[in-house]
């Protein structure tokens, strides 16, 4: 486990009359200490690493528009979480990234 709260009062020699069952201080807020693992430390490199290539396929807006006015034309749509900016997709031009 990787501790991310840059300081913590259960390291500060806390008595255990004021610790809670968990053993945490009761001078920290419950739930603020933030922790993660290597995996997930390494997960989140490889996905900053990839959002940085530049060297992979892209497609152009035309695309994009026909795939969105064929998923209209078969009745599914998108949510702003698949598709935020849906409503001016048609009228704008993509840039290619």
């Amino acid at each position: 486990m990787i501790k991310l709260t840059a300081w913590s009062a259960s390291t500060c020699g806390v008595p255990s009359a004021l610790r809670r069952s968990d053993g945490t201080s009761v001078y920290v807020v419950a739930g603020s200490e933030l922790n993660t693992s290597r995996e997930i430390v390494a997960a989140e490199q490889a996905i900053v690493a990839a959002a940085a290539r530049r060297d992979v396929h892209t497609i152009g807006a035309d695309t994009i528009n026909l795939a969105l006015l064929e998923s209209t034309a078969n009745g599914i749509e998108l949510d702003s979480g698949q598709f935020p900016e849906r409503s001016t997709a048609r009228n704008s031009s993509f840039q290619r990234i």
